[in-house]
């Protein structure tokens, strides 16, 4: 499980993100992504310092399947279920938008 975070135009912003998060985050053009230990980092912040736009409900979606593997719920059918109900639900506006 990654967390991702892109925005247009903020390089500043999402090279600080990057490098907040932890050093193995990466900044690509214009996307922020998180695997391993800084998953961490990156609840503990948002959960402080809430977004404050549409990402805010997809992280809120993210946390949930996070916590869902911590407890190692993916190891069954029921929880990887419950999991891809939950990542249908990602990013949903922007699907529609794209038509997917």
């Amino acid at each position: 499980i990654k967390f991702c975070l892109a925005q247009e135009n903020e390089y500043t912003v999402m090279n600080t993100l990057a490098i907040l998060f932890n050093s193995r985050s990466k900044y690509a053009g214009r996307a922020v992504e998180v695997c391993g230990l800084g998953q961490e980092i990156v609840l503990n912040f948002f959960k402080k310092y809430p977004l404050r736009s549409k990402k805010r409900f997809d992280f809120e979606i993210w946390a949930q399947i996070y916590y869902l593997y911590a407890a190692k719920k993916h190891l069954t059918v029921v929880g990887l279920k419950e999991i891809d109900a939950l990542r249908l639900t990602l990013n949903a506006d922007s699907k529609v938008k794209r038509g997917v």
